[in-house]
């Protein structure tokens, strides 16, 4: 938490948000420069994620956002590991039968990318992209 808080000072070399802090926040609260509902990164395929792009996209709002997945191959420790897997789980669960489908879809996701970096997963933890943020009026945390 502290190095992302540096990250943002005016006191960093190179600080996310430039020298323009000011000229940032306006942008960031300018309606005009929104295109995208929503931004939701999703460096790491958890099973919550699969089940959040799932329901982005059984209610309509997948292709109203931003959505970063490097698809189900990248888990980590089985925890998602396979559409198998994802399936059983809602098969398990009664009240998420109707995100089958769209389960189904987002397993079939491969590599999407809102942000300029090259590196991946865990690589990301220390890394801000502002510009997807400009583009949308919120984001989704999983």
């Amino acid at each position: 938490m502290k190095f992302t808080a540096w990250q943002f000072s005016p006191s960093c070399p190179s600080p996310v948000l430039r020298t323009d802090a000011e000229g940032h926040a306006a942008r960031m609260f300018d309606p005009a420069g929104k295109d995208r509902t929503l931004l939701c990164l999703n460096a790491t395929p958890r099973l919550h994620r699969v089940l959040t792009i799932a329901r982005l996209m059984h209610h309509g709002l997948f292709d109203d956002a931003l959505v970063s997945f490097p698809g189900v191959e990248f888990a980590k420790d089985g925890d998602v590991g396979s559409e198998a897997r994802i399936s059983a789980y809602l098969a398990s669960q009664p009240a998420l039968a109707h995100l089958a489908d769209a389960a189904h879809c987002a397993t079939a996701l491969r590599d999407l990318r809102v942000d300029a970096f090259v590196d991946r997963g865990n690589a990301l933890f220390d890394k801000i992209d502002p510009e997807p943020y400009r583009h949308t009026f919120f984001s989704l945390v999983t």
